[in-house]
């Protein structure tokens, strides 16, 4: 299994995976350090790997990777954790489709710098926004760049 991840439940931005940004001192701390929160509380904190590791707890050999993904728990950036339960925080942790990886430093640096967003919606939207730019950049270099 690669590179995968989830949204934050509070923030809903991405939980980024550590083995590509754990060392980056802009997005490490803030951005790979998770809470596991279930009805009854903490039931796990640490370090997302980007593999389904929290520090040493394997999410993916237990009950708790299915029980993200059916919204019964849900992950939280430590930043933003204030001792709620699962049932404290009305949303849940959504699948992150660029796998808490391929993400470009701006985009990130941008996310992160406004903090929190009302819904999941709104990082999807920021999301083909960027891609969407993006693209547009490349396109803009290739035509100003033509093949000899």
């Amino acid at each position: 299994m690669g590179f995968f991840s989830w949204t934050c439940a509070k923030t809903h931005l991405p939980i980024l995976a550590g083995d590509s940004w754990g060392r980056d001192p802009e997005f490490g701390k803030d951005g790979c350090t998770v809470v596991l929160v279930s009805e009854k509380g903490v039931e796990t904190r640490g370090f997302y790997d980007g593999y389904g590791h929290i520090g040493s707890f394997d999410l993916v050999d237990s009950p708790w990777y299915d029980r993200i993904d059916d919204g019964s728990a849900v992950l939280v950036l430590e930043k933003w954790y204030a001792g709620e339960t699962r049932g404290e925080i009305p949303d849940r942790s959504y699948n992150e489709p660029c796998q808490g990886h391929f993400f470009e430093p701006e985009f990130l640096h941008e996310l992160f710098e406004a903090g929190p967003l009302p819904d999941p919606a709104s990082y999807l939207r920021k999301l083909k926004t960027y891609e969407a730019a993006a693209l547009e950049r490349e396109a803009d270099g290739d035509a100003a760049d033509p093949d000899p």
